[in-house]
């Protein structure tokens, strides 16, 4: 993003020609990149015949929140059907315990008890994980399900995530962008200002982020802010490049 901001705030013709690897350099970055790369936090892609441009890799959006696009999840169809995981490990595999817990919440399920888990995505590929996690087939169970009462699907959205706590953190965020930097780049606050924002507002949609499920339009509560704290961020953030 800075790199991009340096030709709105220095429009010199040289400046388009000036490639990431360049500028990089010319601010001393190329130890800092060449750390990511090898932490595999950082991947690389090509813009052009010649210039090339970096990307967060799978592993670093994961740990800033996920590789889902908003938009994309809450527009994806749903078939109607749970996709449910019951277990009962014992307290002697304690550790399988908590490592399936991991997988579940990093899969974005919802839990109605400690070992009853949500989802309306089909999981295939995680499901076949889960079983390899103890020996005993018995321990953990998977399957799918329709509800049969009317309001049965709005009553497991309300049980299983945390919508109150979601909804406080995405009250803050708006707050937070509210808070952003404002005016054109040249009357923009110093560097550190603007970077001391960015990392408060990126931990904060991490936060957001990793409570928020994500869900299908069709099982959104109607008091639900992520749409309209997605739709203020984009903007708030697309102000700060023009």
């Amino acid at each position: 993003m800075l790199w991009g901001v340096t030709h709105f705030t220095r429009p010199m013709s040289m400046m388009y020609f000036d490639t990431f690897d360049m500028w990089a350099r010319r601010h001393g970055l190329d130890t800092e990149l060449e750390r990511l790369e090898k932490r595999r936090l950082l991947k690389w892609k090509r813009a052009g015949l010649t210039r090339r441009v970096p990307e967060l890799s799978e592993k670093a959006l994961r740990r800033l929140g996920g590789t889902l696009n908003p938009e994309e999840a809450w527009e994806r169809p749903w078939d109607g059907f749970w996709r449910i995981v019951c277990f009962d490990i014992p307290e002697s595999q304690r550790a399988q315990r908590k490592q399936l817990r991991n997988l579940l919440k990093k899969a974005r399920f919802g839990y109605m008890q400690r070992s009853f888990w949500v989802s309306p995505d089909a999981q295939v590929r995680l499901l076949k994980t889960l079983h390899s996690l103890t020996p005993d087939p018995g321990t953990i169970i998977a399957m799918e399900s329709r509800t049969i009462q009317g309001r049965g699907d709005c009553d497991i959205v309300q049980s299983a995530w945390r919508h109150e706590e979601l909804r406080r953190l995405h009250r803050d965020h708006l707050d937070l962008l509210k808070q952003r930097p404002k005016g054109r780049w040249r009357q923009n606050p110093t560097w550190p200002d603007l970077a001391a924002w960015l990392e408060i507002e990126l931990e904060s949609w991490r936060e957001i982020s990793l409570l928020d499920p994500l869900l299908p339009s069709t099982l959104i509560p109607g008091n639900y802010l992520g749409k309209k704290v997605w739709d203020h961020r984009t903007k708030a953030l697309a102000t700060l490049i023009r």
